[in-house]
């Protein structure tokens, strides 16, 4: 279990926040009691240092002699930014070092984006353009979105979510020192700070505002710093996807705590994410967002297609016609199959060509001589 220590020192008043407290897990058994709970379901692996780097200067991993035929295609799935580590439990940090993996934090704050309330992937947000508001007025999910889109795109929100990202894990799995984790530490105050300011001047006036966004922040960094872990080390993933809701409710606390100084429980933390992102996000919060919308769009695109083809007459051999789809096709396929055993159950039993619903067609003719060039 590790001690996540307040860190005196660093302005965190930008949020209209008090002073920090310790956050010991004996003092608060029912919420950090056992940060070790997810050890027990990710496998232990060789440690990777900073000391195990080439000469061409990429992270080398060192493979148990159990796993030295590991096919290229499991390899090809590590995605670059971690250099082939595998598992989480395979990175250390020493002290006085930096970081070798630079997870792209800011693709993944854009996906975070589209799995919110009054974002781009909110169906009930689509097409509706948001009502004007008022400096003191409600602020809505659109309102709230708006906001939330020009603070992620800048330097000091991306720099946040990295220091995060480092802290969670430390927090989560405790096998990173803490004096290797100083200079995150310090980052972390200093881009909070700069990334307050920022929404302080952006909103000037606007106290709902300041408010609405900065208490979604820490929620929304959580979400990403889980995505990256999904995303990230591949021999974790299932474990990740299995545990989500542990994971990302210890994620969230960390990140609330680091930022804020005050501890949430764990239904502040579900009230907040139920708030905050939309039902498909909470419920299955590993998925891709980009992926789950190009696949809706995809969807989109092909019924829109059907139901306009089925308005119009069917034509032949025109070159500007559209293609069928794959599963038109082995429809077409399996439905040529099945006449054709017919026929031939038919010719078996005796009868003559002509009498048959409809004439075979020759072999030099039939489609099935092209099945051999689809699998080239």
């Amino acid at each position: 279990v590790v001690q996540c220590r307040g860190r005196g020192g660093w302005p965190c008043h930008a949020a209209g926040l008090g002073s920090r407290r310790s956050l010991d897990p004996r003092a608060h058994p029912t919420t950090f009691g056992d940060l070790a709970l997810l050890l027990s379901c990710v496998p232990a692996q060789v440690a990777v240092s900073a000391a195990a780097m080439s000469k061409h200067g990429r992270l080398v991993s060192k493979v148990p002699s159990g796993k030295s035929g590991a096919g290229k295609e499991e390899e090809a799935a590590c995605p670059p930014w971690v250099f082939g580590v595998r598992s989480v439990l395979d990175v250390q940090l020493a002290p006085g070092t930096s970081a070798l993996i630079n997870p792209p934090v800011a693709q993944y704050l854009d996906e975070v984006l589209l799995g919110m309330i009054g974002g781009a992937g909110d169906p009930a947000c689509k097409d509706v353009e948001p009502e004007v508001r008022q400096p003191s007025g409600r602020v809505s999910p659109a309102h709230r979105m708006d906001a939330l889109q020009t603070l992620v795109l800048l330097e000091p929100a991306q720099s946040v979510c990295t220091s995060l990202f480092w802290l969670v894990i430390a927090g989560v799995f405790g096998h990173l020192s803490g004096d290797a984790l100083s200079g995150f530490r310090g980052e972390l105050g200093e881009s909070w700070f700069a990334l307050s300011l920022q929404a302080m001047g952006r909103f000037s006036g606007d106290r709902e505002m300041q408010d609405a966004v900065l208490s979604a922040l820490p929620f929304m960094f959580a979400q990403a710093v889980y995505r990256l872990l999904v995303d990230g080390f591949i021999e974790d993933r299932k474990h990740f996807v299995k545990d989500a809701e542990q994971l990302l409710m210890k994620s969230s606390q960390i990140s609330h705590f680091e930022l804020t100084g005050f501890q949430a429980s764990a239904e502040a933390v579900r009230r907040a994410r139920h708030r905050l992102f939309l039902k498909r996000v909470v419920k299955s919060p590993h998925t891709d967002q980009r992926e789950l919308m190009r696949g809706r769009k995809r969807q989109e695109i092909l019924e829109g297609f059907s139901a306009h083809a089925s308005e119009q007459p069917l034509t032949f051999g025109e070159m500007t016609s559209e293609p069928l789809e794959e599963t038109q096709l082995e429809h077409v396929a399996h439905g040529s199959e099945v006449r054709r055993m017919a026929q031939l159950k038919r010719l078996a039993a005796g009868k003559a060509a002509w009498e048959l619903d409809t004439t075979p067609v020759p072999e030099h003719l039939s489609v099935e001589r092209h099945f051999g060039r689809s699998s080239v």
